[in-house]
């Protein structure tokens, strides 16, 4: 199956292109309400795995699958389900794929897999050809009535994405018929409550691993405040590496053609991080929200162009012009505005890549600079800082300049 990469890049957008992409967001969004979402491969194998009798053991990948990092909570798992053939990797790359939607067939092999169904058994879909890749497991669809469909008992329409819906309903219908095949589940509720007067720690038991803990705690308020500061100091995560890592591959870019480069800006990381997760958990790609939010919005909520009341003796009163009275320099895809705050002068630019499909951090910016309009905005001279953000396989780039001239 081919890999389809999208890109988008854009600016500060006048109001007429704001208004009309917010009534398009309004139509996303009713079309949105609608919308299912498919199952992927890394949670495919969460699910089967952890209602298995099988012991997933704590797998780290050594470097032979590109597209599978460490530490992500999803990774023992498709490590595990590569090692026992739930699929196969992908034969020049090496890649598993753990964010790719699955196959009414893909399930059915992951559901052999786990739970050592009997393949090649006898079935009568006329869609499924002795010989095809997806025959061995039809019989097991027909068998235990998965994927049932009354309308149409002749065709098993295997190539058709999973929805969540379905991958549960068609686990506890296997279940109903083979309960043997479930493992056993048991919640036990442990309290533990900590009084902070002797210095002393409630240490937690060791959970089993077929035993559910549910914990209720209660500490003190330095136990608290210790335990935000012991998160803070410890290391930082896979993807703020990353994302480094980005923002280091596009100030060699920039140092290339003599600009500056761009500091990172938390604020602006903020806004592109929370973009990025909710594209991939909306399942959406756009500089747009469903709701019509843009990015321009985001950006302002991450309270990156907050003018100092103080400082300014007024209240904050910063929007983003509808009209070209401050526009101030124009490119081919980019505006900057000022404005007259009370006695201040904000001066303030904005920009945001977005691409998805990629896998490390040089092609990620190899694609971007490869596209025009990526590539105006990652050489853009009005820009100083700069926000990355990564979730799975969505990537957004935040970019941003704002200046306040004090009277």
């Amino acid at each position: 199956m081919p890999l389809f990469r999208r890109n988008a890049s854009v600016l500060l957008l006048t109001g007429l292109l704001c208004g009309v992409a917010l009534v398009h967001g309004e139509k996303v969004a009713a079309q949105a309400a609608q919308a299912v979402t498919y199952v992927t491969r890394a949670e495919a194998a969460q699910l089967l795995l952890k209602r298995s009798n099988r012991v997933v053991p704590d797998l780290l990948n050594d470097g032979t699958y590109p597209d599978v990092v460490n530490g992500e909570p999803y990774a023992k798992y498709v490590l595990y389900a590569a090692q026992i053939h739930m699929w196969s990797p992908e034969g020049t790359t090496q890649r598993l794929r753990p964010h790719k939607p699955i196959t009414r067939g893909e399930y059915l092999q992951m559901l052999a897999t786990v739970y050592t169904l009997s393949r090649n058994e006898p079935h009568g879909y006329k869609d499924v050809p002795k010989g095809r890749w997806d025959a061995p497991y039809a019989g097991i669809a027909q068998h235990y009535k998965l994927f049932f469909d009354l309308q149409d008992l002749s065709r098993l329409r295997s190539d058709l994405p999973v929805t969540h819906e379905e991958a549960a309903e068609n686990l506890y219908k296997l279940f109903a018929a083979r309960p043997e095949l479930r493992a056993p589940q048991h919640i036990q509720l442990q309290k533990v409550v900590y009084s902070d007067t002797d210095g002393s720690r409630a240490a937690g038991q060791t959970p089993d691993r077929d035993v559910l803990h549910s914990y209720t705690t209660v500490i003190s308020r330095d136990q608290i405040l210790e335990s935000l500061e012991q998160k803070k100091a410890e290391g930082v995560s896979n993807a703020d590496i990353i994302a480094t890592q980005v923002v280091a591959l596009v100030n060699a870019e920039r140092t290339k053609v003599s600009l500056a480069p761009l500091k990172q800006n938390s604020k602006l990381q903020l806004s592109a991080v929370k973009h990025a997760k909710d594209m991939s958990t909306r399942g959406y790609f756009s500089h747009y929200t469903p709701e019509g939010v843009s990015f321009v919005d985001r950006i302002k909520a991450s309270g990156y162009t907050d003018v100092d009341p103080i400082a300014c003796g007024c209240t904050q009163v910063l929007t983003a012009p509808n009209s070209t009275d401050n526009r101030q320099d124009t490119g081919p895809s980019y505006v900057q505005y000022s404005q007259d705050v009370c006695q201040c002068r904000p001066h303030f630019a904005l920009g945001e890549n977005l691409a998805k499909g990629q896998l490390t951090p040089e092609e990620t910016v190899r694609d971007w600079m490869n596209s025009p309009g990526h590539r105006t905005n990652l050489l853009q001279p009005a820009f100083t800082e700069i926000g990355v953000g990564i979730f799975r396989d969505m990537w957004v780039q935040n970019f941003g300049n704002f200046e306040l001239l004090l009277p």
